[in-house]
């Protein structure tokens, strides 16, 4: 009996901790858990990746968390149909911001996914295609917001060689965001030399951009989808007298959460 009182069981391991009712005590001992009033150790409980907006709810007994996140991705710029001997090209959407935080987990938490845009609608003149739509902002609670991509910018019809618009900027970076925050990128600028090629989505950590398209002769072609979360849709290209196309749709964005207790 004293020796039982000593020792651990080898028939049933640490059985002798949880009917003393210390495992919480063992385990912040062996730095496990955040114990002793600490948020910077811990066992990972869990993992939500959160696709729409709504209440995050966290595992229970989780202490604190670290939280991803990512805007939403824009939409790519739309072409116009060119006269013969021209062409349209327009630029990607760009990416949305991603931010990496840590958080003490109080409760539920209102949380906001950033749409992405779509992209924007050809034209059947030689101008008047419609930018990409903005991508939406990514909001978790009040600890950090990832602004979603800037538009990408649409193509009037252009004379070879040339590129058909000014560079875009990147995206302003998140707010909140404790451990890393990456400004979105911007999205890739059409051009023609020769053949065409329209600008490439912007990416992101958890996003690839939509990939340029492009032709030579009279072929018109969409732009393709962002990947992923949060990325831009690239720009639509349009080749000598063809018709105007729609940019691609950007990819709208996340929160992803490791919770540990």
């Amino acid at each position: 009996t004293a020796l039982r009182a000593l020792l651990l069981s080898r028939k049933n391991p640490f059985g002798d901790i949880k009917s003393d009712g210390t495992v919480k005590t063992a385990l912040e001992n062996l730095q496990l858990v955040g114990g002793l009033g600490s948020s910077t150790v811990g066992r990972l409980v869990g993992v939500k990746v959160i696709t729409s907006s709504g209440m995050y709810t966290p595992t229970p007994g989780a202490k604190f968390g670290i939280g991803r996140g990512v805007g939403g991705g824009a939409g790519g710029g739309g072409s116009s149909t060119p006269p013969s001997g021209q062409v349209s090209s327009a630029a990607g959407g760009n990416s949305g911001s991603y931010g990496e935080t840590k958080f003490t987990i109080t409760g539920p938490i209102s949380v906001t996914i950033g749409a992405g845009g779509n992209g924007g609608t050809g034209s059947a003149s030689s101008t008047g295609a419609n930018i990409g739509g903005a991508g939406g902002d990514t909001i978790f609670g009040t600890i950090m917001t990832c602004p979603g991509g800037s538009s990408g910018l649409a193509s009037n019809s252009f004379t070879v060689p040339s590129v058909c618009q000014s560079i875009q900027t990147k995206t302003a970076p998140c707010t909140g965001a404790n451990i890393v925050s990456i400004d979105g990128e911007a999205g890739g600028q059409g051009l023609a030399i020769g053949t065409g090629l329209s600008g490439r989505g912007g990416g992101n950590p958890l996003g690839s951009g939509g990939n340029h398209v492009g032709s030579g002769g009279s072929l018109s072609v969409v732009g393709n989808n962002g990947a992923g979360y949060g990325s831009g849709g690239s720009g639509a290209f349009s080749g000598s007298s063809g018709a105007g196309k729609a940019g691609g749709n950007g990819a709208p964005g996340v929160i992803i959460i490791m919770e540990y207790a």
